[in-house]
């Protein structure tokens, strides 16, 4: 019970701090401001993290598992534009905050090595979980097979930011998810 309850508080201020960071920015964000927001002391919040560092950690790593998940339930399916669909409407719906703070982290990587340690490691686990998915889909024929599928990993982490990219500059989300579509097939393609 103990545990459950340190779960949802930590959830809690990760939501709340995620929330705080896509108004303000994480430099423009204080831990004095997620106390505030979540309404106990500062000295509280420092029993659940070190820094304001440890928060963004923990939810980049908790959002990338979260897409990560979505993959591994797919991996039996044959309908892989389903799945990347699904992965498009999850991040641009239910975590378009976190697409801004994503490139807070990513900056912060350029000179932060425990940062930079932390992104690499998640970013090879995501690149691990969708060479998966696309080798489980080229072992049923439903893709082209005359690609590496470690490449073709990168390639779809490599329209994954690209696309974020365009929803940070502004593009419509209708243009880019139909570009999002489009994309797809071109890079995994089909059996011929």
């Amino acid at each position: 019970m103990i545990l459950e309850y340190k779960k949802a508080v930590i959830s809690k201020i990760i939501q709340t701090a995620l929330d705080i960071f896509s108004k303000n920015g994480y430099r423009g964000t204080t831990m004095d401001d997620i106390a505030k927001e979540l309404g106990v002391s500062k000295g509280a919040l420092y029993s659940y993290f070190k820094s304001k560092d440890d928060i963004l950690k923990e939810i980049f790593q908790t959002n990338h598992q979260i897409l990560r998940e979505i993959l591994c339930k797919s991996l039996d399916s044959q309908d892989y534009l389903q799945t990347m669909e699904k992965a498009y409407k999850l991040m641009t719906e239910k975590y378009h905050e976190f697409i801004h703070t994503s490139f807070e982290i990513f900056a912060l990587a350029s000179h932060d090595k425990d940062m930079r340690k932390i992104v690499r490691e998640d970013h090879e686990k995501d690149i691990e979980v969708i060479r998966e998915f696309v080798q489980n889909l080229m072992k049923k024929g439903s893709i082209r097979t005359d690609v590496d599928p470690h490449i073709m990993a990168q390639l779809i982490d490599a329209l994954f930011t690209g696309i974020w990219v365009n929803l940070i500059m502004g593009y419509d989300n209708a243009e880019v998810h139909e570009t999002w579509i489009k994309s797809i097939p071109i890079v995994l393609g089909t059996r011929k």
